[in-house]
């Protein structure tokens, strides 16, 4: 009996636990912004499409981006404090480097109000040891700018990411 229990117990881990879109993250998970695993699938005008790949089937699946069913399968996320409106080139730039890879997805909220069923949060990409984080990336290259509601809007990291964007827009008019 206390085997059983146990592994009850282990198969509700959120390690363990496949989540199929945001309305079936649990809260605790966000409150506690517990970082989940996964493939980009696609990027729309609401957010990138992130596939949640649980640890086991991490280690033992190939690429997930062909065979997915993209609205009911994956979390629409919102990169985490810059304004989400995709311009043409961000979106080419996140289809280009973001579609298809392994990224890692910190939950911070939900954005319910505007867009229900969107998650909003950290999103990074790794290659070998160098992280990359999708916000900075898009601020530093002058495709996004800094959202003023967002918690993380006095964040010197990305300051000096929108400050690099805007000195590139100016040297490429």
């Amino acid at each position: 009996a206390g085997l059983s229990v146990y592994a009850i117990r282990r198969l509700h881990n959120p390690k363990l636990q496949r989540f199929r879109n945001a309305s079936s993250l649990p809260l605790d998970v966000i409150a506690k912004a517990k970082p989940l695993y996964g493939e980009i699938v696609a990027v729309d005008p609401s957010g990138v499409r992130f596939y949640h790949l649980p640890l086991l089937r991490r280690a033992f699946s190939n690429s997930v981006s062909n065979t997915v069913n993209v609205a009911e399968e994956t979390i629409c996320v919102r990169p985490s404090a810059i304004q989400w409106t995709p311009k043409l080139e961000a979106v080419g730039w996140m289809n280009h480097v973001l579609v298809g890879r392994r990224v890692k997805f910190i939950p911070l909220r939900q954005v319910s109000e505007e867009h229900p069923g969107v998650t909003e949060g950290w999103v990074q990409t790794r290659k070998w040891l160098r992280r990359k984080d999708v916000s900075y990336e898009l601020l530093s290259r002058g495709l996004a700018e800094i959202d003023e509601s967002s918690p993380a809007r006095t964040d010197p990291y990305l300051i000096r990411a929108q400050a690099a964007g805007l000195r590139l827009r100016r040297v490429s008019k």
